[in-house]
């Protein structure tokens, strides 16, 4: 029993040491070799990036009271929720901050014409939003082929989702 799953293991990782041997020979293919020493014109680390988002939040936002919900129906809350952070989000985008930050993936969500992924670089993590509209067909192919532990940089501007997490909108 032991044996069979030590051979199964073995086997996985051969499978999965083939499929990324693949991946590098078309990038290579295409002339996106990985390997060649690039340099990276980053603007800001994670950190630094989240904390001038907040700051210019907070004074942007400052005489806005949080929506209030209490006594409303479970869908006029959450309509009345979406309108307030379109509102805020309305605010915010007419002032984008432009970053650019470089880090390993972390973790990757891929959704249709979007995607989410966190990356890490030496000072945090952020989430990157990435869609097919803002980066182009290409680029989009490009990352959805890429797995996670790669390094990737990545040009935008930041904004916080309905959920509250301070992000990166991908522009390039």
């Amino acid at each position: 029993m032991a044996e069979q799953k030590k051979q199964q293991g073995t086997q996985d990782v051969n499978q999965l040491l083939k499929v990324r041997r693949e991946k590098l020979a078309n990038l290579q293919a295409e002339g996106k070799d990985p390997f060649v020493i690039t340099k990276y014109d980053q603007t800001h680390h994670t950190d630094e990036a989240k904390a001038l988002y907040e700051e210019l939040e907070a004074k942007l936002l400052a005489d806005r009271a949080p929506v209030n919900v209490d006594g409303m129906e479970e869908q006029e809350a959450r309509q009345a929720k979406k309108e307030d952070y379109n509102e805020r989000r309305a605010i915010m985008d007419a002032s984008p901050i432009q970053v650019s930050l470089a880090g390993r993936m972390l973790f990757k969500r891929k959704m249709g014409k979007a995607s989410f992924a966190n990356i890490q670089d030496l000072k945090g993590k952020i989430q990157i939003y990435v869609s097919k509209d803002s980066l182009g067909e290409e680029a989009y192919e490009d990352f959805k082929k890429s797995d996670i532990g790669d390094i990737y940089g990545v040009k935008g501007f930041l904004f916080r989702t309905m959920t509250g997490e301070i992000s990166v909108h991908a522009e390039e």
